[in-house]
Order: C-alpha cells, then structure tokens, then sequence
C-alpha cells in the first residue's frame, strides 16, 4: 500500500507541475512612466571679466600711495637714491608698496592713477568730504563694509530717479543703519560722472 502512495504523490507533484505550464502567463508589470525632469536651472548671470573697465570714481590716495606712484616713475637707479635717503622704516612701507604695485596690471596701474587724478582735481570742500566719508565706511565691521560698498554700485547702475527712490525706499532704511544710510546716500560714488 505504501508503494502506491509514493507514485500517486509522484504523478500529483507533476500534473500540478504541467497545470501550472498551461496556466496563462503573468502580464509583464508595466514600466513606470518616466518621471518629469525639473527645468534646467538659469545660469547665474556672467560676472563682467575683471578686464572690463570700471568707471572712473574719485578714490582719496593715501599719502603713501602719492610716493609709490612717483617713485614708480623713477629709473631703478633714482628710485634707489630716493630711497637710501629715507628712514628703514618708511623705505621698508614703501618697499612693500612698490612691490604690489609692480604686480598690478598695467590696466590696473591706469585705473589706479586715474582714480586718484580725478581726486585731486575736485575741490578741497569735496575732497574733505570724500576722505570722511572713507575713514567712516574703513571704521565699520567687514561685512557692513562689503554690504555697503554692494549698495552703492547697485545704485550707481540706476537712473537718477530710480537712485534717489531707491535710497529713500523702506528697504535700505530697513537693511541698513541710520550711519550706513548716510553713507550710501552721501557717497561721492553715486553722483554723475561728470559731475567730477
């Protein structure tokens, strides 16, 4: 008797086993559908090269900008003379100073130089103005500086009108100090070039 049970399980091993080839065939899952991509960022916009040039503003030079620019001009030989003749200090400052300027570009020389002309063809009354205002905005903490200087060449990009609106709106007096407000708005930067 037991030898019978082993072949029918046998047989209803593989007849379950044959039913389940006949049975029909699963239908693939379908693929899902592909996901929307997001639209492609906008690029920042370009920065301008630093070759670009900038207008010219009045910048105050430092005393000792006026005596690297000079020496500057001088032959090796005579800027050497000019130089012995100073104490180490002062020759060390300007040393350092010679140094960096040689390191400019010549553009960069240009600009400089220009910058520093057009300062001193102003009247003493502005150049006066000009120099407060810069040992102001050197006193402030860095970022208020760099925040400060962001300001005033957004706005130097505006019309005249659009300036003054701009300098009067609730946003500059809400982002910057009544001192910082004074800064931006007195800032020899933002008038006219030709009012120079």
């Amino acid at each position: 008797m037991r030898a019978l049970y082993i072949p029918v399980a046998v047989l209803l091993a593989a007849w379950s086993a044959a039913g389940a080839d006949n049975k029909p065939p699963k239908p693939p899952k379908p693929t899902p559908a592909p996901k929307p991509q997001a639209a492609p960022k906008a690029a920042p916009p370009k920065a301008a090269p630093n070759n670009a040039p900038r207008p010219v503003n009045p910048v105050p030079p430092r005393p000792i900008d006026d005596q690297i620019e000079r020496l500057a001009q001088l032959s090796p030989a005579q800027r050497e003379v000019a130089l012995s003749a100073l104490p180490a200090n002062q020759r060390t400052r300007l040393e350092a100073g010679l140094d960096n300027w040689s390191k400019l570009t010549p553009q960069q020389k240009a600009q400089r130089m220009a910058e520093h002309a057009k300062f001193r063809s102003l009247p003493p009354e502005t150049q006066q103005r000009i120099r407060e205002l810069s040992e102001r905005l050197k006193a402030l903490p860095n970022d208020r500086k760099v925040a400060i200087q962001q300001e005033i060449r957004l706005l130097r990009t505006m019309p005249p009108a659009q300036r003054q609106k701009a300098i009067n709106s609730p946003a500059l007096k809400k982002e910057f100090s009544p001192e910082e407000q004074e800064i931006i708005r007195n800032s020899p930067n933002l008038l006219p070039q030709n009012n120079y």
